[in-house]
C-alpha cells in the first residue's frame, strides 16, 4: 500500500509545471531544473525519492539555490523513500532560480535504480505560531529584503531584552554580522554594530544552534519600541538562519 501511494505521488508530481524527473543520481551530473517567476510569492521545492539501490541505503545529497547570482546550499540524506518540502522561497516577479540536485561526493559516483522528481509549486498554507516575540524565517534562510522587526508596547515597566538567533545545520560561516536598531517612544534613535561567533574550531559545526546577542535594550518609557535587526553579510540571502526571538526581563540595575 506504501509503495501504491508513493507510485502515484511520483506519477501525479511529473505532470506538475516546473519538475523535474530522474532515474539516477551522480555527483558530477547534477539533475537540474530552472524557473523565471512571473508572479511575487513563495515556493515551495519538494522532492520524490525512491531508492531500491541495495548497495546504497543511505545517500548524502546536496541541493544547490541559484538566485540571482546567489547560491545558497542544503544537504540531507535519503533512505529507501524520501517526499517532502526540502524549502520554501519567497520569489519575486522576474527572479530567475535555478536548482541543481547531485550526490555529495568526493569521487565520480553514478547511483542507479534511484528514481524521484523535484519540482518547485505553491504552499498549501503558511504556518505562523502567532507570537509577536518569535519569528520564523520560513525555508531557514533570511532574505535582507524583507525587514525584521519587534513591536514592544511597554506599560510603563522597566525592562531589558536581548535578541537571540536561531541558526540551522546549512549556515555556512563562521560568524554572523549584524546591525541592530531601537527607535524608542519619544522618536530617538539608536543603532549598534556586531558579530556572533557561530564556528569557535576549525571546523564548521553543521548543527542547529542558538546564539544571543549580547547587547542589552533597555525598555524603559511608556509606549512603542522598535527593534530590528539587519544581517551585514554582503549577500541578499542568507542561508541557515532559522529564527529570531526575545524575551522582556524586569531592569533590576534601576
Amino acid at each position: 500500500m506504501k509503495n501504491l501511494i508513493l507510485f502515484i505521488s511520483f506519477v501525479f508530481s511529473i505532470i506538475i509545471t516546473h519538475a523535474k524527473s530522474f532515474n539516477k543520481l551522480s555527483s558530477f551530473d547534477p539533475v537540474s531544473l530552472s524557473y523565471k517567476s512571473d508572479s511575487e510569492g513563495f515556493k515551495n521545492i519538494s522532492l520524490l525519492v525512491v531508492n531500491k539501490n541495495e548497495i546504497y541505503d543511505s545517500i548524502p545529497l546536496e541541493l544547490k539555490i541559484e538566485i540571482g547570482g546567489e547560491v545558497m546550499t542544503d544537504y540531507f540524506s535519503v533512505g529507501s523513500t524520501l517526499s517532502e518540502n526540502i524549502k520554501t522561497l519567497f520569489l519575486y516577479q522576474g527572479d530567475s532560480i535555478n536548482l541543481t540536485l547531485r550526490v555529495l561526493a568526493k569521487d565520480s559516483l553514478i547511483i542507479k535504480e534511484i528514481k524521484g522528481n523535484i519540482k518547485l509549486s505553491e504552499p498549501m498554507i503558511i504556518k505562523s505560531d502567532g507570537s509577536s516575540s518569535y519569528k520564523t524565517l520560513i525555508g531557514g534562510y533570511w532574505d535582507v529584503n524583507q525587514p525584521l522587526m519587534f513591536h514592544i508596547n511597554n506599560d510603563s515597566n522597566s525592562y531589558v531584552t536581548k535578541l537571540k538567533v536561531g541558526f540551522g545545520a546549512n549556515y555556512e560561516f563562521d560568524k554572523f554580522y549584524y546591525q541592530l536598531n531601537v527607535i524608542t517612544p519619544d522618536g530617538s534613535f539608536e543603532n549598534f554594530e556586531g558579530k556572533l561567533i557561530i564556528n569557535k574550531g576549525n571546523f564548521l559545526s553543521l548543527k542547529p544552534n542558538k546564539l544571543e546577542i549580547s547587547k542589552e535594550i533597555k525598555i524603559d518609557k511608556k509606549g512603542k519600541y522598535i527593534i530590528e535587526l539587519i544581517p551585514l553579510m554582503s549577500r541578499k540571502r542568507i542561508n541557515g538562519i532559522s529564527s529570531v526571538e526575545y524575551k522582556l526581563f524586569e531592569n533590576k540595575k534601576i
